[in-house]
C-alpha cells in the first residue's frame, strides 16, 4: 500500500470530501464539528487549519471575520487553496496556505511568528489528525507552542464504524476492511485509504505525556478534543 500523501497526490481521495458521499451521520458530524469553532469563535482571532487540503474553513473564517493560516502536505491541494485566495483577493500575511506537515506545526509556527499570538486557535478538521503519519510527533510539536487546539476525529465504536464503512462505499473504494488496533481503529482500501479514528484514552494520553490537557466532547459519531487556554 502507498503512503497517505501518494494517496491524496493521486487524486483518490478527493471523494472524501465531495459531499454527494456524506451519509447523514457524517453530515450531523461536521455541523457539530462546525459548531464546537463557532462556540470558540470569540477566542481567537487567526484559525490555523491543519490538514486544510484546499481550505475547508476558508468560506467560514470569511463569513465570522476571521483570519487565516491553512496548511497540508499535499501541494496540489495547497494550489488549489491559494487560487481561492486569489479569487476573494486575500493577501498575505493575514491569509495563506503552505505546505507543512502537522508534525512540524510547531517549529513552522515559531519561525513565521504566530506562536505568541495569544488569539490563535489550531483546527485538525474531520479527522484529518487520522491521517497524519506520527500522531505522537503532531502532539509534541504542539506542545512547543502551548496554543489552544481542537482535534475532530469519530467515536470507535460499532455504530461509528458501521457508519464510516459506508461512507468509504460511497467514495467508490473497494475492498474495504477495518480493524482495531492498539490505538485505534484503521480503515483500508485497495486505492490506498488509510484512516485510523484513535481511541480516546490515546488521544488523551499523548497529550498528558507533553503536559496538555483536553477535554473529550461527543456527538453522535464524532468525538472531539479541545484544549482551550
Amino acid at each position: 500500500m502507498g503512503s497517505k500523501k501518494s494517496f491524496y497526490d493521486s487524486g483518490n481521495g478527493d471523494p472524501l470530501i465531495d459531499a454527494k458521499n456524506y451519509p447523514m451521520e457524517i453530515r450531523r458530524y461536521l455541523r457539530h464539528e462546525e459548531e464546537i469553532l463557532c462556540q470558540l469563535k470569540d477566542r481567537f482571532e487567526i484559525l490555523v487549519e491543519v490538514g486544510c487540503m484546499a481550505g475547508r474553513y476558508l468560506s467560514w473564517i470569511l463569513a465570522h471575520g476571521k483570519k487565516y493560516l491553512g496548511v497540508d502536505i499535499v501541494g496540489r491541494y495547497i494550489k488549489q487553496g491559494r487560487e481561492r485566495l486569489k479569487s476573494y483577493k486575500l493577501t498575505k500575511p493575514d491569509y495563506r496556505m503552505e505546505i507543512c506537515s502537522a508534525e512540524n506545526i510547531g517549529r513552522f509556527l515559531l519561525e513565521n511568528g504566530l506562536a505568541d499570538n495569544r488569539k490563535l486557535l489550531l483546527i485538525f478538521p474531520f479527522n484529518s489528525f487520522g491521517n497524519m503519519k506520527n500522531p505522537e510527533a503532531v502532539i509534541a510539536s504542539l506542545s512547543l507552542i502551548n496554543q489552544p487546539f481542537l482535534i475532530c476525529s469519530y467515536k470507535t465504536d460499532m455504530r461509528a464504524n458501521a457508519v464510516r464503512f459506508i461512507y468509504y462505499k460511497r467514495c467508490g473504494y473497494k475492498q474495504i476492511s477495518y480493524f482495531r488496533g492498539d490505538i485505534g481503529v484503521s480503515f483500508v482500501s485497495d486505492e490506498g485509504l488509510e484512516a485510523i479514528a484513535y481511541y480516546p484514552g490515546y488521544i488523551r494520553r499523548i497529550c498528558q505525556n507533553h503536559g496538555m490537557r483536553v477535554e473529550t466532547e461527543v456527538s453522535g459519531i464524532g468525538a472531539f478534543y479541545k484544549r482551550v487556554i
